[in-house]
C-alpha cells in the first residue's frame, strides 16, 4: 500500500512537471502580434537607460543611444514634416558628426570640433553641385570649393567674411 502511494505520488509530481514545461515552451513560442506605446526604453540590469525610441513634440520619431554617462552619442532622427538626420555625440555630450537631409532636400555631412562648432560642411544639392566648405573656429566660412555644371569654382575668405582670392 505504501508503495502505491509513493508510486501514485510520483506520478502526479511527473505529470505536473510535463504539464508544467509543455505551459512554458508554449509561453515562449507566444509571440505579440501588435505593441503600442509612445516611448520604449532599453534599460541594462541595473536599470539603467542604453537607448531610447520615441515619438516626436512635432509628430516625428527619435531614437537615441546613451554612453555610460547617461548622454545622448547617437541620435536617430526622423521629424514629421522632414529628412532623417543622424547625430553623433562625443563623451561630453557635443554633437561632432550631423548626417543628413536639409529642409531644402540637399544631402549633407557636418563635422564639429570639440566645442561643436561647425567646421567643415560636405553637401550634394543646391543646383545639382558639391560642395566643400572649411570655417573657421568662429564657424566663419575661410573656403569654399563647389563643383557644378559649369565647371569648379573655389573662394578663400578673410576673417570679415570678404573674398581674398577666386577661381575661376
Amino acid at each position: 500500500m505504501f508503495r502505491s502511494l509513493v508510486a501514485g505520488f510520483v506520478g502526479v509530481l511527473v505529470g505536473a512537471a510535463v504539464v508544467g514545461m509543455v505551459a512554458m515552451r508554449q509561453q515562449e513560442k507566444a509571440v505579440a502580434k501588435l505593441v503600442r506605446a509612445e516611448r520604449f526604453e532599453l534599460v541594462d540590469a541595473e536599470g539603467k537607460m542604453m537607448a531610447a525610441w520615441s515619438s516626436t513634440i512635432d509628430g516625428g520619431q527619435g531614437l537615441l543611444f546613451y554612453n555610460e554617462a547617461g548622454k545622448p552619442v547617437i541620435a536617430l532622427d526622423k521629424p514629421a514634416h522632414g529628412h532623417p538626420d543622424l547625430l553623433l555625440y562625443d563623451e561630453a555630450g557635443k554633437q561632432r558628426v550631423w548626417l543628413g537631409i536639409d529642409r531644402d532636400g540637399d544631402s549633407g555631412l557636418s563635422l564639429c570640433d570639440k566645442a561643436g562648432k561647425e567646421r567643415i560642411e560636405l553637401a550634394f544639392g543646391r543646383n545639382e553641385a558639391s560642395y566643400l566648405i572649411l570655417c573657421d573656429q568662429a564657424e566663419k566660412v575661410r573656403m569654399g570649393l563647389a563643383v557644378r555644371g559649369e565647371g569648379p569654382m573655389l573662394n578663400l575668405y578673410g576673417k570679415a567674411g570678404e573674398v581674398l582670392w577666386e577661381a575661376p
